[in-house]
């Protein structure tokens, strides 16, 4: 699914990025509204699942990008709608790149997607705004000990999946050692234009970690990331 929507809006022609990492109330209440309408034989909303492999490989002039890498937005970014901003990359080839925003969560709970797990869920997990793209589709990172069917690895213990039955295994299950967190929708580039931003300086490329993705609260992962990378170049 991945693939063919990053093919769509390369036919698209678009020559401004079709990220927008602001969602607005209405996209969230729209968001909310279309997985909450869309009834599975699982008899709960739809967490889709994807019909393409998520592409791993790395071509192209930044070979230092690849699934699997932080992009993060420099101190000098004067787009708002990337200030910073945090993004995995999962896909990275020829025909474009794609990514999750992992600092803006939205003010749903994911227990209004699965109102019969809300007891297991707690008030405490929220549904983050992944980017634009597919508004209306789920996708699930989660940090396991083990790895299931299901579920595609990213770098490390970091696991990717759209498939709703998979996420309500690990809701049951409870397991502190097996994490997750959803996303709605994701943020895209066309062929050559990440390259481009990152060499005007616009984007730094960093080492993935699961620390930043599980353990920070949001709005202090992309500090922590800029101080590291600041404390990084002192001590060369």
């Amino acid at each position: 699914m991945l693939r063919a929507m990053l093919w769509m809006t390369i036919f698209a022609g678009r020559s401004k990025i079709i990220s927008c990492l602001f969602c607005t109330p209405f996209l969230l209440g729209l968001l909310l509204l279309t997985v909450v309408t869309d009834k599975t034989s699982f008899g709960g909303p739809s967490l889709k699942q994807h019909q393409h492999r998520i592409s791993l490989e790395r071509t192209g002039s930044d070979q230092q990008v690849s699934a699997g890498t932080f992009l993060v937005a420099d101190r000098t970014m004067s787009d708002p709608r990337f200030r910073q901003a945090v993004i995995l990359m999962i896909r990275h080839d020829a025909r474009g790149s794609a990514g999750i925003v992992i600092n803006r969560p939205s003010e749903f709970k994911l227990s209004h997607l699965f109102p019969d797990k809300e007891e297991k869920l707690g008030d405490e997990q929220f549904v983050y705004q992944g980017g634009p793209l597919a508004m209306q589709e789920m996708t699930c990172l989660m940090q396991l000990r083990n790895s299931i069917a299901g579920a595609e690895r990213i770098f490390g213990n970091v696991y990717i999946t759209s498939s709703r039955p998979v996420l309500e295994r690990l809701i049951e299950k409870h397991d502190a050692d097996n994490r997750f967190r959803v996303y709605a929708g994701y943020a895209g580039w066309i062929e050559g234009q990440l390259a481009a931003e990152i060499s005007r300086g616009q984007w730094k490329v960093m080492p993935a970690d699961a620390k930043h993705l599980f353990d920070l609260r949001a709005e202090d992962i992309w500090s922590d990331l800029m101080r590291g990378h600041v404390d990084g170049l002192i001590s060369i």
